[in-house]
């Protein structure tokens, strides 16, 4: 019997309710088995009895809000029998999926399958006569937000996103075409281009891939700006803002741009990529084929023009009152200022919105390889280089103000010492001493007070920023010295005038003032290296083995002073006398025949001997071992590291001026008003951005340069190989 005609006789049977969900099962498993022949039939002939509707009722308790057209392109690779269904039921591709597939419509499905055919005949249905074109951009726009879709292609949520990650230019056409918006925001304020950032720093091996879609994105974007050139008026003031470049300056729910987004996420790659796009954040001034000059907008890069973005006052409304020519059309005659620089109620300590790029560099789990590359990129480089020249002689003034006062701190601590505790055989402070001490406690108080200031101008800006917690142990090693050393300071003058001989607080300002040579010495070229490998030693490969090595000493120890127990030897009386002979006795500074006195003298070398070769043969070594890899690590990276180190102290010293002097506040770049008009609204806006000049010759000159091109030259082969490697 001819399988078609069984299935339209079994369909004219078709009366009542069980029967229509018999007939819907049968359809769902012709199509399940890609029998399209089958479901086509099926389909016609429910056509023809004119009870189309019935296809309404089909329910997959699995997954509920699924329709058959999801079934059908998620199972079916042919195009007639999804475009058949589409015309039958165009309401289908409004319909979407719940629970963990939440928002995933049919045209979600297409997009995956990389289906351009399937995509352009739904949105054609969808744009007809009796389609549900008035629908069309909720079709276009639909989020996909299931739980299903995290760290996949539909991160992205919206269809032309998908689209995008996907990487299919053919499906990114047609949906363009048929009126998708690429200034959408999903539902965590993400565009195309900030999702596009997230799945590259997800999947860093389609960075390539992602890199050829951003490009593809502002061809498009640069396309469309074409058409609407002659809407703006040109004049030598103002730089003109055309629409291919508001995609590149919106915000996500975070108020970061995808430039931010690439740089938190350390993207490095994509940071650079946008750094360099044409006419959105890199402008050509001049190019002989040897000398170039660019203009950068650093505004996301650079801490001080989003501070001075937060704190300047609204201009007048006259400032914004720019006529729009009476020839224009379709373009709103109210103009409003952009929404990307505002003002806040207290202008001495705002709270920041949002995060600059350079500050990204010192976020508390931020991959110090990343950073490195971020601050090799020429304009992040050159921001710093161009910001240090800025500083650098409040830094110089500083520092030499310190160790003049730490020297003579240093000499008060010693003379204060002779007169309050004076010695019969010894040298006792003159009168000249005593004067100098009672006067310079009163300027230590002077210079505690301003190390105390400076302390509560960087723990404000702490608290000014966005991500307290990212950033709160940025420069603390620095810091709470700083704090320590002003208390001390306090608390010698106060005891000192009350009568109290104590010179703890001295030997903690004295020790403390002195650490502060690291901070000091970490910006100088020559010293970086040596402050950095310092600190990465202290706080890493000592702390490891001096928590190693302690647990050592105590179980040794233990065993020690039971050996010496009932003796009458006085280093082995009580459990800490013990453990600072062990000590002693590890460092070679004590006698080794103490141990025949113990009450078993064979077992007290046996631990002896026991405890030498953990502490010198296996603990020492391997902590030399680990010192040896870190200074070969900082070397290799000395360059960046420098940069680090300035940008570490720059930062710091715009903390504090900020809190001083924030009228006198000035960015590194050159603030320029911009004009365009908002694809979004329609209306011409007006916004602050700050551009910096870079005057640039074609080669690579200093060592700085030639390390910086080498380490690219070698990651790049890294890459292409592990590439390789990860495609066979």
């Amino acid at each position: 019997m001819d399988r078609k005609n069984y299935i339209r006789r079994s369909t004219n049977k078709i009366i009542n309710k069980k029967e229509r969900k018999t007939f819907l099962g049968n359809l769902e498993k012709e199509i399940k088995n890609c029998a399209t022949d089958n479901a086509t039939t099926m389909l016609t002939t429910l056509e023809e009895m004119g009870e189309i509707d019935w296809l309404d009722f089909y329910d997959n308790p699995e997954h509920k809000g699924e329709t058959l057209l999801h079934l059908a392109v998620k199972y079916i690779d042919e195009t007639s029998f999804i475009s058949q269904l589409t015309k039958l039921r165009p309401q289908f591709l409004l319909r979407e999926r719940e629970g963990t597939f939440k928002g995933q419509t049919a045209l979600h499905i297409a997009i995956t399958k990389d289906k351009p055919e399937v995509i352009r005949d739904m949105l054609k249905v969808g744009q007809s006569k009796n389609g549900i074109r008035k629908q069309m951009s909720t079709l276009l726009h639909i989020p996909a937000t299931g739980s299903r879709f995290v760290n996949t292609v539909m991160m992205g949520q919206l269809p032309l996103t998908v689209a995008v990650l996907k990487g299919n230019k053919e499906a990114i056409d047609y949906l363009l075409k048929y009126g998708a918006d690429l200034h959408k925001q999903n539902e965590e304020g993400d565009t195309v281009l900030h999702s596009l950032v997230k799945y590259s720093a997800t999947y860093p091996e389609k960075i390539e891939q992602m890199q050829d879609m951003m490009q593809h994105l502002q061809k498009i974007l640069t396309n469309k700006d074409k058409e609407d050139k002659g809407l703006i008026d040109y004049n030598s003031t103002q730089r003109s803002l055309h629409c291919c470049s508001f995609l590149w300056f919106l915000k996500n729910k975070d108020n970061l741009t995808p430039l931010q987004l690439a740089a938190k996420y350390g993207v490095t790659n994509l940071v650079e990529q946008i750094l360099n796009m044409n006419d959105v954040y890199c402008f050509l001034s001049a190019n002989d084929g040897l000398f170039d000059i660019k203009q950068y907008d650093v505004t996301e890069i650079d801490t001080v023009s989003i501070i001075r973005q937060s704190v300047q006052s609204h201009r007048e409304s006259a400032s914004y009152k720019k006529s729009v020519p009476d020839h224009v059309h379709g373009i709103a005659k109210k103009v409003v200022k952009s929404n990307y620089s505002s003002s806040f109620g207290i202008p001495c300590c705002p709270h920041l919105e949002t995060e600059s790029i350079l500050e990204m560099l010192f976020r508390i789990h931020y991959n110090s390889q990343d950073a490195y590359r971020i601050i090799e990129l020429p304009p992040i480089r050159y921001i710093v280089v161009k910001k240090w020249e800025k500083y650098k002689w409040i830094f110089r003034i500083w520092m030499a103000v310190h160790y003049i006062f730490m020297v003579l701190l240093t000499i008060y601590s010693v003379e204060n010492v002779k007169i309050s505790i004076p010695v019969a055989n010894g040298t006792n402070a003159s009168t000249t001493s005593e004067d100098f001490v009672s006067r310079f406690r009163w300027i230590s108080f002077t210079v505690g007070c301003l190390y105390f200031f400076i302390f509560i101008c960087l723990l404000g800006a702490k608290f000014r920023k966005n991500k307290k917690a990212d950033y709160f142990l940025h420069n603390l090693e620095y810091i709470i010295p700083m704090l320590v050393l002003s208390v001390a300071i306090f608390a010698d003058a106060v005891w000192s005038t009350i009568g109290i001989s104590n010179n703890i607080p001295l030997i903690c300002a004295l020790i403390c003032g002195w650490w502060l040579n690291v901070f000091f010495l970490s910006p100088i070229e020559h010293f970086s290296f040596l402050t950095v490998m310092i600190k990465r030693v202290i706080i890493g490969d000592l702390f490891r083995f001096g928590l190693v090595i302690f647990f050592g000493i105590i179980s040794f120890t233990a065993g020690m002073y039971m050996m010496f127990r009932g003796t009458n030897v006085d280093d082995y009386t009580t459990y800490g006398s013990t453990m600072m002979a062990m000590f002693k006795l590890g460092i070679g500074i004590d006698d080794v025949s103490v141990l025949y006195s113990a009450r078993i003298p064979w077992m007290a070398i046996t631990i002896f001997i026991l405890f030498t070769i953990f502490t010198y043969l296996l603990m020492l070594n391997a902590l030399i071992a680990m010192m040896s890899q870190t200074c070969s690590l900082v070397f290799e990276e000395r360059f960046p590291l420098w940069r680090i180190q300035q940008l570490s102290v720059i930062l710091l010293i715009e903390d504090v001026l900020f809190t001083c002097f924030h009228n006198f506040f000035s960015c590194i770049g050159t603030e320029k008003t911009i004009q365009g008009i908002d694809p979004i609204t329609k209306q011409l806006k007006y916004r602050d951005r700050y551009f910096l000049e870079i005057h640039s010759l074609q080669e690579y000159a200093t060592e700085e340069d030639k390390c910086t091109l080498k380490k690219k030259l070698n990651d790049t082969q890294i890459f292409a190989s592990s590439y390789v490697a990860v495609s066979y």
